[in-house]
């Protein structure tokens, strides 16, 4: 079973309502799929499905090292220091795992702190250290495009089967991302 079947139909054996529809937000570490299901009579059943297989959490990691840790680090000597570059590779790695620790722990703290972490030698041979705070607040900017595609797709989703998100009694968030209270705040505001 796709994960978000999977999660509706353990979800539907404590349901009590019947001939709904429910949506499931799957946004995953690499992609994101949303499913309208339709409960009636005990049976659950897809009745659509879309996603995007190029949208999930590690496009936030992403983005925060670009649009963050990168910035911070300028003022160091790191000449064409970008993701891609084979002579950055390893540093670009820890990078990216402090990114995601980062987005892990906004999920339920209001800022996150780097403090004097060794991430490689500049050109000059000095060490090139990150030491910055990122507030829950940043990270929302970052993530509010990423939200915004897949609020989209979930409309598309809904329009195909002649639904609007009033339609919809209740939505089931699955994926590590969506424990950030944006994912839940955006969602609650744009059914409306």
């Amino acid at each position: 079973l796709q994960e978000p079947i999977a999660a509706s139909l353990a979800y539907g054996f404590q349901h009590e309502q019947d001939n709904v529809f429910w949506l499931v937000f799957d946004f995953g570490g690499g992609t994101f799929d949303a499913a309208v299901i339709h409960v009636r009579d005990g049976v659950i059943q897809v009745v659509n499905h879309g996603g995007d297989n190029n949208l999930g959490g590690k496009l936030i990691d992403w983005a925060i090292v670009e649009q963050i840790f990168v910035p911070a680090l300028r003022s160091f000597n790191l000449p064409d220091f970008r993701r891609g570059n084979k002579k950055w590779l390893v540093p670009f790695a820890k990078l990216k795992l402090h990114a995601e620790s980062a987005k892990i722990a906004l999920s339920k703290d209001l800022s996150y702190e780097i403090t004097d972490e060794f991430i490689c030698q500049d050109d000059s041979g000095e060490p090139v250290h990150l030491d910055l705070a990122i507030t829950r607040s940043l990270l929302e900017r970052l993530i509010d495009p990423l939200l915004s595609k897949t609020v989209n797709i979930c409309k598309d989703v809904l329009a195909a089967q002649k639904l609007s998100p009033r339609d919809i009694s209740k939505v089931i968030l699955v994926g590590g991302p969506t424990v950030t209270p944006i994912f839940r705040q955006v969602l609650l505001d744009r059914e409306r």
